[in-house]
């Protein structure tokens, strides 16, 4: 399985399995504040390896040139969405 990274202190890099950074991942959500958790609270945080190619494609980039991607809709979609329009 692959790897990914963690930052460290003074520029040194730890490297940690997938199931280690999801861990990470899921820590770090869970010390949102609640504003915030409230807001994100229908919305799934997947952890992948890359991007699919076709997601790559449409980018036009190449790994590892990402770090992250949201994939969703934008604020001003979800608005029109809660207004019923």
């Amino acid at each position: 399985m692959s790897s990914a990274s963690e930052g460290c202190s003074a520029g040194h890099w730890k490297s940690v399995t997938h199931t280690e950074f999801e861990t990470l991942v899921e820590r770090a959500l869970r010390t949102l504040p609640r504003p915030f958790k409230e807001k994100i609270a229908n919305v799934a945080i997947v952890v992948e390896d890359w991007a699919d190619e076709e997601t790559l494609r449409e980018l036009g980039i190449e790994p590892p040139d990402t770090i992250g991607h949201y994939f969703g809709l934008d604020d001003d979609t979800m608005e029109d969405i809660e207004q019923g329009q």
